[in-house]
């Protein structure tokens, strides 16, 4: 009986270090200086964070759900590495950058 109290109290420690360890991840992502969104293989935006949203005008900033290359527009390039995405499937990490 003791077995099973420590290995559910071990358990219980490392779903309190995964827990921390995505709420930095969030932060980091939203807070990045650099725009970045994360789509599935299709395209659609997951995510996408603070600085990418900046790039936008007002009523474009609803992406959730729309297709990357919808959102870009003429004055936006981006470049993409493929990843793993929470629900096991593969997407997509796009950096974006104003075109010069």
């Amino acid at each position: 009986m003791s077995d099973a109290r420590g290995l559910r109290r071990e358990l219980e420690e490392q779903l309190a270090l995964l827990a921390g360890e995505s709420a930095r991840y969030a932060a980091f992502f939203e807070y990045a200086p650099d725009a970045w969104v994360i789509t599935d293989a299709a395209g659609t935006v997951r995510e996408a964070n603070r600085a990418f949203l900046a790039l936008l005008e007002p009523h474009q900033r609803a992406v959730a759900g729309r297709v990357l290359s919808e959102c870009l527009g003429a004055q936006l390039s981006a470049s993409s590495r493929g990843i793993a995405l929470k629900d096991g499937t593969t997407g997509l990490c796009w950096l974006v950058e104003r075109k010069t």
